[in-house]
């Protein structure tokens, strides 16, 4: 009986890592960058602006927006960016 649920225990590990990567692989969908859109996008809950962020000694523009914000890029900014 052990031995049955060891191997069952086996298979099912050694099997997991397959749909997992098919799940979370890269790819496949069109990026879009919204940070031209931010000024037609519906924006909540306090002010949000586009920032020079800094990680890691690389500065890219970004988002910056309050814990309780919202910002909502409609489907005729979406259309815009296509």
């Amino acid at each position: 009986m052990k031995m049955n649920r060891a191997v069952l225990t086996a298979i099912v590990v050694s099997s997991l890592p397959a749909p997992g990567w098919w799940l979370f692989r890269r790819g496949g969908a069109e990026r879009i960058d919204l940070l031209p859109l931010f000024d037609q996008a519906k924006k909540s809950g306090g002010e949000s602006l586009v920032v020079d962020a800094t990680l890691d000694g690389e500065t890219k523009k970004a988002i910056g927006a309050p814990p309780n914000g919202r910002i909502t890029f409609g489907s005729a900014c979406l259309t815009m960016a296509g």
